[in-house]
């Protein structure tokens, strides 16, 4: 049986595995599991190098960084490791721990949320102080707080680092939980661009505007108001207007195309209304003998 660490132990030292508790809420990387068997093989032949990182508080170890080398102690029977020694509170905790992991590059957004979440809620920390602390905007702040309302499959998926927690932050627009989860499947799925998840989130509201509709299977998106013009001829949608993704040089190809034939049927009309009934044959035919005002065809000179 091993003893308590003492309560004001700091520094580098020797610490039994077993007593370092990994709190629930924390940011941490995900191995692929042929990433891990590596790890784990050398760990097996060159032992843990590089100390893992805890703080102290009140007597108990919490772990800040190093939960993989954790693991792979317990999995290979190493009863001791090299830890840095911290002293602190349990809000210095899940701050160390989102600086160390944004230090590093591999920052699991989602967790962070959940940190940001209990920062603000348990600790009482104001946005301001938030951000401080963790070297963010307030705005940002906020932003990976409102996420923690999504269901925990989007929230897999912004860990994943599959959704921007910016469009993720887009679906809490819509109201029920299960569209959230297929909006960000399809965000996910075609690659969305923000201004795109704009629009599907969008999609999802209309749906919304006679009251909530069973989401199998989808129907073309009704019209609230008049302003929703189309791009090309500028005319008010009367409803049921289609959407679709299309390139900006695309569009403007089109509507020039557009424009021409425009112009042609303005000249049609107008030669129309003059009397003239003559249309110019198709290039590509090959022209026939033409016939005299008597009607008789004339000859090829």
């Amino acid at each position: 049986m091993t003893s308590e660490p003492d309560r004001e132990l700091e520094g580098i030292v020797e610490v039994d595995v077993d007593q370092i508790i990994v709190p629930p809420e924390r940011v941490t990387s995900v191995f692929e599991p042929e990433t891990w068997e590596e790890f784990l093989e050398s760990v097996r032949t060159e032992g843990i190098k590089v100390p893992i990182i805890v703080m102290n508080v009140n007597g108990k170890l919490y772990l800040i960084d190093g939960l993989h080398r954790i693991k792979a102690a317990k999995e290979l029977g190493i009863k001791r490791i090299k830890a840095i020694v911290k002293l602190g509170t349990m809000d210095d905790l899940l701050i160390e721990n989102i600086i160390t992991a944004r230090l590093r590059g591999r920052e699991n957004p989602a967790q962070t949320a959940k940190v940001v979440k209990r920062l603000r809620d348990q600790f009482g920390y104001s946005w301001n102080d938030i951000a401080k602390r963790l070297g963010m905007s307030p705005g940002t702040v906020k932003m990976y707080y409102d996420i923690t309302r999504l269901p925990e499959q989007v929230l897999q998926l912004v860990g994943e680092g599959k959704l921007s927690v910016s469009k993720a932050r887009l679906l809490l627009e819509i109201p029920n939980a299960r569209d959230q989860v297929r909006a960000a499947e399809d965000i996910v799925k075609y690659g969305y661009t923000e201004m795109q998840a704009r629009e599907l989130v969008r999609y999802y509201l209309e749906a919304y505007i006679e009251g909530p509709v069973t989401p199998e299977p989808r129907k073309e998106p009704r019209h609230a108001g008049p302003e929703l013009v189309c791009a090309v001829c500028r005319l008010e949608f009367d409803e049921n207007p289609t959407y679709f993704w299309i390139h900006q040089e695309c569009l403007a190809e089109l509507m020039r195309a557009y424009a021409e034939l425009q112009e042609i049927k303005k000249a049609k009309i107008g030669s129309d209304e003059t009397g003239s009934t003559s249309e110019p044959l198709p290039q590509h035919r090959e022209l026939a003998p033409t016939e005299s005002t008597s009607g008789r065809p004339e000859g090829h000179r």
